[in-house]
């Protein structure tokens, strides 16, 4: 067995989830279903991602899964190599295992960008990235969530000129989940900025994206898949910059799906 592979069962073990496996002869890779819950994590090495053919293969298992309601996590080594407490976080959010906090009881600060690139760092799986607006959900001094977003955009090849942002980040705590954490951030901000549109993308090979359909988003595209080059300590460079560092290995993205959220 693999090392990934072992790993990933001790921690399903570990947090005494039942399940069981079978091998994806198409995909060649090992799906795990949890028997508690109609969710398929399937484990994909590296070599499995490393060029665009495959993920472009991937991205379509993906996508027919979602239209045949399988609700299906692909679930890529060097995430779990590299950022594996913040994987096995949103994992047990999804298992019903992590704290829950319910959004109502926590206080909603702006915060600066250094205090919102800590929190994302520890807690995202794509990091901090640059935003102009960064929003808390903060229950007894301490960040449960943070919400990141762009600034405004005025999209004017329209009929009618509209006022869009994008929703950048956002994270609840490792360990937390935070019930209508984001619908409470959302709600603020639109008060505040009185936007036409909200965009985001969202990970296809996460989940998808059903959270979001419930917020009001729905799906305005599909961005393909995208190459990156992975070094030694787990960090994700453009292609360009690889030349830098010859011993980093190729990786592609799934791609995400694109979403946008009309307001009246």
């Amino acid at each position: 067995m693999l090392a990934f592979e072992k790993s990933f069962e001790l921690f399903l073990t570990e947090n005494n989830y039942a399940f069981s496996y079978f091998i994806d002869e198409e995909l060649q890779a090992k799906v795990y279903q949890l028997v508690a819950i109609n969710l398929q994590i399937i484990l994909l090495k590296n070599d499995q991602i490393a060029n665009e053919e495959q993920a472009v293969d991937l991205q379509s298992s993906a996508l027919n899964s979602f239209q045949n309601n399988t609700k299906r996590i692909l679930l890529m080594q060097y995430q779990w190599e590299f950022k594996r407490e913040i994987v096995a976080s949103r994992l047990r959010s999804l298992m019903g295992l992590n704290q829950k906090i319910h959004g109502r009881k926590c206080q909603i600060l702006r915060v600066d960008k250094l205090v919102a690139s800590e929190f994302l760092i520890a807690n995202h799986l794509q990091g901090n990235c640059n935003a102009r607006y960064h929003f808390a959900l903060v229950l007894e001094k301490e960040i449960l969530a943070m919400a990141t977003f762009s600034a405004a955009r005025m999209l004017s090849n329209r009929e009618v000129p509209a006022r869009s942002f994008e929703l950048l980040r956002f994270a609840s705590k490792k360990g937390f989940t935070v019930v209508g954490g984001l619908t409470k951030i959302l709600h603020h901000f639109q008060g505040i900025q009185k936007m036409d549109e909200l965009m985001t993308y969202t990970d296809i090979a996460f989940a998808g994206n059903a959270g979001f359909k419930k917020m009001g988003f729905e799906k305005h595209s599909i961005k393909k898949p995208m190459p990156f080059y992975l070094t030694e300590n787990g960090e994700m460079w453009s292609t360009k910059k690889n030349g830098n560092n010859m011993t980093a290995i190729p990786i592609f993205h799934l791609g995400s799906f694109k979403l946008i959220k009309k307001y009246p």
